[in-house]
């Protein structure tokens, strides 16, 4: 290259660059949103820069903010996210189920949502055809989705009622034993009725006992969107003189934030130890006959 012609093309290149940047301080300055946003953690503001997320702030309406949505611009951005329909080489070589023992060590390759759906129909109507709706079990995770209209396992129990049916699960995995097991203790559910208040928890009672819970932890997240405002009443409890017992398998935050007494239990002995207490108070005629008859 002439030395005239490199100073020509240096000088292009080096306008080029200034736009360029111009451009970038102007989309910078003028291409930032705030958006409203909820999820399982709980409500926040999303600040957007040319529709990438760069912040999370605290909504106004949120008693203690979940600190966890800090890391979404990470996990919704993340290289390692899974953004296409992927296939398993040999599946999709036989266009069905094939080399399973190469589970896990294929290759996975990348396909049209076309070709993955006909794909997933391909298989669940063989598996009808073959085995009956009987043999098809048609739960999902509950937790995978918000919302009701778009629901990941409403949407599949309708597709697979049209399809012939399916095999449900009785009660769910989350409270399943509470659910069967709990009415012939109180006379309801229990597990989703509407808990005690903390308020009146702090007004009326003489000890409270943490009994294989972390609530500290737990109440962070919920199934709808929560407002945390159950922090507040836990923090009330905190300011009263109420004596707090922890029965678990090790000193959680809940126990530590209390400065609760630990009864320290092998793990799944809690059982055990309920029924024990419930034996020593009974056989001692050291409980309440009228409550427990109503």
């Amino acid at each position: 290259m002439k030395r005239r012609d490199f100073i020509k093309f240096s000088a292009l290149a080096a306008t080029a660059a200034q736009a360029s940047r111009i451009e970038g301080v102007k989309q910078t300055i003028f291409d930032n949103k705030k958006v409203f946003g909820a999820n399982r953690f709980g409500t926040f503001w999303a600040n957007l820069n040319s529709s990438q997320i760069v912040s999370v702030s605290e909504f106004e309406g949120d008693k203690f903010p979940n600190t966890m949505n800090y890391s979404l611009p990470d996990s919704v951005q993340n290289e390692n996210r899974v953004l296409y329909p992927m296939v398993r080489k040999s599946y999709l070589k036989a266009k069905g189920a094939a080399k399973s023992e190469l589970r896990g060590k294929d290759e996975f390759v990348r396909v049209s949502w076309d070709v993955a759906l006909d794909l997933a129909a391909k298989a669940l109507k063989e598996n009808f055809d073959k085995y009956g709706a009987e043999a098809i079990y048609g739960e999902c995770y509950w937790w995978g989705g918000s919302g009701k209209v778009s629901w990941g396992r409403t949407v599949a129990h309708r597709m697979l009622k049209v399809l012939g049916g399916y095999v449900e699960e009785s009660g769910d995995y989350s409270t399943g034993a509470g659910l069967v097991i709990m009415p012939h203790v109180l006379g309801g559910s229990a597990v989703y009725d509407a808990p005690t208040k903390w308020k009146a928890i702090v007004k009326n009672a003489k000890n409270v006992v943490f009994w294989g819970t972390d609530p500290i932890v737990t109440n962070q997240i919920s199934s709808v969107p929560p407002t945390h405002d159950g922090y507040v009443g836990m923090q009330e409890l905190k300011k009263s003189d109420i004596k707090t017992y922890s029965v678990n398998v090790m000193v959680n935050d809940t126990a530590r934030y209390y400065g609760s007494e630990n009864i320290i239990v092998r793990p799944n002995t809690d059982t055990a130890l309920i029924i024990g207490m419930c034996h020593y108070l009974f056989t001692n005629n050291l409980y309440d006959e009228e409550f427990i008859k109503k």
